[in-house]
């Protein structure tokens, strides 16, 4: 019994290691997604910001922390960022890390300064993880972007 068990865990850890595939091309693929992310998002229209944002947030798993505030689904981080309000934004990033996961996904974290024409110039953190979709590109799973305001 106790042989039986321990080949059942031996092939469960054989099989879940065997799925572990780290992205080797993590850092051209992450930069040049948010190259393209960045320069959707900072549409001044709201209504376009929103529909050209669509495709890089995963349909059926992703979550936003922004500014503190939680949004659950593809639907409400959409709405967001079609209210945002802004004609207006200058981005400077400071720095860029990624990291490349188990399963392919690509963690971003990025560094640097917001100002928009309705704020003044913060520092900004944004987060986000990005995983293969079906299609061969990459949606956003995960995302916490938080301004610094000193």
């Amino acid at each position: 019994m106790q042989f039986s068990v321990l080949l059942f865990l031996v092939v469960a850890v054989s099989v879940a290691v065997a799925q572990f595939e780290y992205n080797q091309n993590y850092d051209a693929l992450g930069r040049s997604f948010m190259k393209v992310y960045y320069s959707k998002f900072d549409n001044p229209n709201g209504e376009i910001r929103s529909k050209s944002l669509t495709r890089l947030y995963d349909p059926n798993c992703t979550f936003l922390l922004y500014k503190g505030q939680v949004f659950n689904t593809r639907e409400e981080i959409l709405a967001k960022f079609k209210h945002l309000g802004f004609q207006s934004i200058q981005r400077t990033i400071k720095s860029m890390d990624l990291t490349s996961l188990p399963d392919g996904s690509i963690l971003i974290k990025v560094l640097g300064q917001i100002q928009t024409d309705i704020e003044p110039t913060y520092s900004f953190s944004h987060v986000l993880t990005i995983r293969p979709s079906e299609t061969g590109s990459f949606t956003i799973i995960n995302e916490d972007f938080r301004v610094v305001k000193s």
